[in-house]
């Protein structure tokens, strides 16, 4: 909240939005009870600050998406020619764009011990390129899956052994997902540290820190297709990238994992991802053009065994698409997702 009061008011805002999923009712009630708070005792400053409820769909989080939602629409990115820093919200007219300011909650959130201790203290934790801390988010097959808050530059390995403790004995590692947006992390990648640049040469990216750990039980035929649907299902459908060329990705991993799909499926599955970004309205298609090509380019001859066989006795993946975490027993509760785009 102080960190939203202070942009708002550093940039002349008249208005300020907290975008949160309705969902997350124990979230939604502590906001509305610190502005409630807050607002009693005037520590918010003269801009008034509004929480923006939106729904459970992935594309809440894209920028344009979110401003749909803040003027009571559904999550749909506008046309990439009028971003936010353009057109902003509640627009009339084409003369009276009303410009809006989109920042990540995290990034916003570090505004207030900037403000108190300087900018040279925030710049001794982290990296020179990536200063500060960062949440990151650990699931999949390792022992402790949680939630930890970690310096930047902070060694994959750290996150996944010290702090989730590995994989489970007798298991080996197998891949890690930088959430669905970036291509995959291996092995061999483990003492990369966590810090956009670095994650960047490996291959990767860091993206907002959420990674998911398969260990060698795991089928990626199947998770590349588990990843593809998710991204396919949570499209808006406006744009022939997401129509045509994630759906025929989803399509084409479907075949391969029930056995009628071969070289030219997967072919397919390439070609989908690959002719996917093309005249986007948001980042989801691109996500899909890094993630499913670099699963198959590092495991081909998993994807090989399947033609004409489809998965037998594979473990089912499972979407770690988060809604809550229980930190006594951490477990992370799982939301099924969308069944149609």
């Amino acid at each position: 909240m102080e960190g939203i009061a202070i942009g708002a008011y550093a940039i002349g805002a008249k208005r300020a939005f907290l975008g949160v999923k309705s969902s997350a009712q124990k979230e939604v009630a502590a906001l509305q009870r610190a502005l409630e708070e807050m607002s009693d005792r005037s520590c918010l400053g003269p801009v008034p600050i509004e929480l923006a409820l939106g729904p459970e769909d992935y594309l809440f989080g894209e920028e344009k998406a979110l401003l749909a939602v803040i003027e009571e629409k559904d999550a749909m990115p506008r046309g990439a020619d009028f971003p936010p820093y353009v057109m902003g919200l509640f627009v009339r007219h084409p003369s009276q764009l009303n410009p809006a300011v989109v920042n990540n909650v995290e990034t916003i959130s570090n505004v207030p011990h900037i403000v108190l201790r300087g900018a040279s203290w925030f710049r001794s934790i982290g990296t020179s390129d990536s200063p500060g801390t960062m949440v990151f988010t650990l699931s999949g097959d390792v022992q402790k899956p949680g939630i930890y808050e970690l310096p930047m530059g902070t060694p994959l390995r750290e996150l996944l052994n010290d702090c989730g403790g590995g994989v489970r004995p007798g298991r080996k590692l197998k891949a890690i997902l930088s959430g669905v947006a970036n291509p995959i992390a291996l092995p061999s990648h483990l003492d990369s540290p966590m810090d956009f640049g670095s994650m960047s040469r490996i291959g990767s990216g860091l993206g907002s820190g959420g990674f998911i750990v398969y260990d060698d039980t795991a089928c990626m035929v199947q998770v590349t297709h588990l990843f593809s649907r998710f991204l396919w299902l949570e499209s808006c459908n406006q744009c022939t990238s997401c129509k045509q060329g994630t759906a025929q990705s989803t399509r084409c991993l479907t075949q391969l994992i029930e056995g009628s799909g071969d070289e030219m499926d997967l072919d397919l599955v390439i070609n989908g991802a690959m002719m996917a970004p093309q005249a986007n309205r948001c980042y989801l298609p691109v996500e899909h053009s890094l993630l499913t090509p670099s699963i198959i380019r590092n495991f081909s001859q998993e994807f090989i065994r399947h033609y004409h066989r489809g998965c037998r006795n594979c473990r089912e993946a499972v979407l770690p698409v988060m809604r809550d975490f229980d930190e006594a027993t951490r477990v992370f509760t799982y939301s099924l997702g969308r069944a149609i785009p």
